[in-house]
């Protein structure tokens, strides 16, 4: 790669990864190779459009420890179970030209995508993750109630206000027009309506990562709750939501049936109304 790429490449860094819990799980893939996972993620479907960073990039994405040979040895690893392909313009395989991550987000699910495995040459999908939630009417279980709001930021601002004043009993400022509404509408390109309500509830739920660190919990008491501190907290809270709350975070249904379920036992008079819908 050439160094004004990498130049392009390394001047911007993301304020979050997302790593699919198939692969956080996965016992054969090190933490390295999670976090290696969700910067390809990310330069794929989130920010360039496609992942055609060198190895060289890709260690420095990693941290400064990080060589290129352990980087060779985790992209081997996590194509060996199917997570990625590689794309390569010559026969012997040694000029790169894309690494395809095979686990994505799409409209609040978590699918493997049909690609070419180049490394093989075979054609199938390599990995399920998970079935396609199919309904007539999938808006019904990517959306929060209609009587919280004509919009999806303005439902979103009642179900967050629905879990400040069921926290401090007082209404919140939320300024949609502001860093609050920024923050939102970002969350909103990669996540359904529901997910980024589910992602409400665990911030206002966050105990650190095995849920007994109380400081964490007090810390973000202290500063009330700020939505512009859930975007850097995406994947630890996504994975909260799975590992914690036993909730598949990618799967439409089981997300619509835990924020659903999370609303309906808020205990402030506020909600009452917007119980009838679910």
């Amino acid at each position: 790669m050439g160094n004004h790429k990498q130049a392009h490449y390394m001047m911007y860094r993301p304020n979050y990864f997302l790593t699919p819990a198939v692969v956080a799980y996965d016992d054969d893939i090190p933490y390295a190779g999670d976090r290696l996972y969700s910067i390809i993620y990310w330069l794929s479907e989130m920010h360039m459009g496609k992942c055609i960073a060198s190895n060289a990039t890709l260690a420095e994405f990693m941290g400064k420890s990080t060589t290129e040979d352990y980087v060779i040895r985790l992209l081997k690893k996590l194509e060996d179970k199917g997570y990625i392909s590689r794309t390569y313009s010559d026969d012997g395989k040694q000029n790169r030209t894309e690494i395809i991550p095979n686990v994505v987000f799409r409209g609040g699910e978590t699918t493997s995508t049909p690609r070419p495995n180049h490394t093989e040459g075979g054609g199938e999908t390599i990995l399920q993750i998970s079935n396609s939630y199919k309904e007539k009417n999938i808006s019904n279980i990517s959306e929060l109630p209609s009587n919280m709001g004509k919009t999806p930021l303005s439902r979103l601002k009642t179900f967050y206000s629905a879990l400040y004043v069921d926290e401090f009993k007082v209404e919140p400022r939320v300024f949609l027009n502001g860093k609050d509404g920024g923050v939102l509408k970002s969350l909103l390109k990669d996540f359904s309506e529901v997910q980024v309500a589910a992602l409400m509830i665990a911030h206002f739920n966050w105990y650190g990562p095995d849920g007994s660190q109380e400081w964490e919990h007090q810390k973000l008491v202290n500063a009330a709750f700020p939505i512009t501190w859930i975007t850097p907290n995406v994947n630890k809270y996504a994975l909260l939501i799975t590992s914690l709350h036993k909730t598949d975070f990618g799967e439409a249904k089981s997300i619509f049936q835990f924020v659903k379920k999370y609303l309906r036992g808020l205990s402030t008079d506020g909600v009452d109304k917007n119980r009838g819908l679910w």
